[in-house]
């Protein structure tokens, strides 16, 4: 085989390497990306829960201030 032929075969495989491994990388990206945002929603949703807990501990004193007649 002939030197020339070589250096094509070389890069004929690395082509075919990059072609078929780019799904496979777009797919990581993808699961990477899905768990990220997931993960980023759920602590959305842990910081909502605590504001309104504060907001509903703020009323209940209020409420007992009221009843209780104290300012």
């Amino acid at each position: 085989m002939s030197e020339e032929n070589k250096i094509i075969d070389a890069v004929s495989l690395i082509d075919v390497l990059t072609v078929g491994s780019a799904p496979a990388m777009a797919m990581g990206q993808l699961y990477y990306s899905l768990a990220f945002n997931s993960g980023m929603a759920s602590m959305n949703m842990v910081l909502a829960a605590q504001q309104a807990y504060e907001a509903q501990q703020a009323a209940t004193t209020q409420g007992v201030k009221l009843l209780l007649g104290s300012s």
